[in-house]
């Protein structure tokens, strides 16, 4: 439900700005939305959630245009997010461990006429050490053409975790 609302806003804060000015040839946008809920799960490379990332976390959008035409959007995330507990796909508590990672988190979206398919990268380095490597694909598309229905897909590609900081 998040992220829907997140690419709702992505899509309705990049249609109201392509509505208030006149783009012409190569051009680029740039909004800061104060802040956003944010999540992202951990997993481990056998595939396992393994922590997941939750915080109120600032984000910049960067939107990009081609002869008027609304073409890609970066977000930009930085800020913290905390270890919190959660409910694994198995069914088990795994709980939190309250560590507080600094964000920055990067996704780049390109637009089609129902759809908004993208990349995504995230480096969160924890204040008791931990550090993760999260990159991502994700698909937001629209099922019937006036978009009242969509779909939402994020594809998690791997996490790499390059060991505890001393």
């Amino acid at each position: 439900m998040k992220t829907k609302a997140f690419f709702l806003l992505c899509l309705l804060t990049g249609i109201g700005l392509t509505q208030l000015s006149a783009q012409t040839g190569n051009e680029v946008g740039r909004d800061l939305n104060p802040e956003w809920e944010y999540w992202i799960p951990v997993y481990s490379s056998d595939g396992d959630q393994i922590d997941l990332l939750v915080g109120n976390v600032p984000v910049h959008y960067v939107y990009h245009f081609q002869n008027g035409i609304w073409i890609s959007i970066v977000c930009n995330f930085y800020g913290e997010a905390k270890s919190v507990g959660f409910v694994n796909d198995k069914g088990e508590n795994i709980g939190g461990t309250g560590e507080v990672f600094s964000i920055k988190d990067q996704m780049k979206s390109y637009l089609t006429d129902i759809s908004n398919i993208g990349i995504g990268h995230c480096h969160a380095k924890g204040n008791m050490g931990s550090d993760y490597m999260i990159f991502y694909e994700y698909a937001y598309i629209c099922v019937v053409p006036d978009c009242n229905e969509v779909t939402e897909t994020y594809t998690f590609i791997k996490a790499v975790s390059p060991g505890r900081r001393k």
